[in-house]
């Protein structure tokens, strides 16, 4: 793997336990219908942090992105919410907005879907045990 890529993996990777702190909800989700310039309709297929349910429909807000560029590293376009009509995403959300929208089907300079699962599990597995205070 290119050193440039490696070394740009490995901030994504210190971006996810943040990001997850400050989501109330991370989802996976297909785009169903632009409703207007930034808000879209979601097809949510698997909850996993929040309260909503796998099967559901909501409307999340994005905020202004830009599109990502050819030559852009993952890391400086990580909070990106941009979305396709179709399209497959891991959504972090608070209050309705999206923090972070990343398709499923990923560059080779991205992490992983599975690799980011993992990162939130312990994520949160860390942030149940700080309040736990264990």
């Amino acid at each position: 793997m290119n050193e440039w890529i490696a070394r740009d993996r490995a901030v994504q990777t210190s971006l996810v336990p943040k990001l997850v702190e400050e989501a109330d909800a991370i989802v996976v989700a297909r785009a169903l219908q632009d409703i207007d310039t930034f808000d879209t309709k979601f097809l949510l297929l698997r909850v996993i942090k929040g309260r909503a349910e796998a099967g559901s429909t909501l409307t999340y807000r994005a905020s202004p992105s830009v599109p990502p560029l050819d030559c852009t590293m993952p890391s400086e376009i990580f909070r990106n919410t941009v979305t396709v009509t179709g399209g497959t995403y891991l959504l972090y959300v608070r209050s309705g907005r999206l923090l972070r929208a990343i398709g499923a089907t990923r560059s080779p300079a991205d992490i992983t879907m599975n690799e980011e699962l993992k990162l939130i599990a312990e994520a949160s597995n860390k942030s149940l045990e700080r309040t736990r205070g264990r």
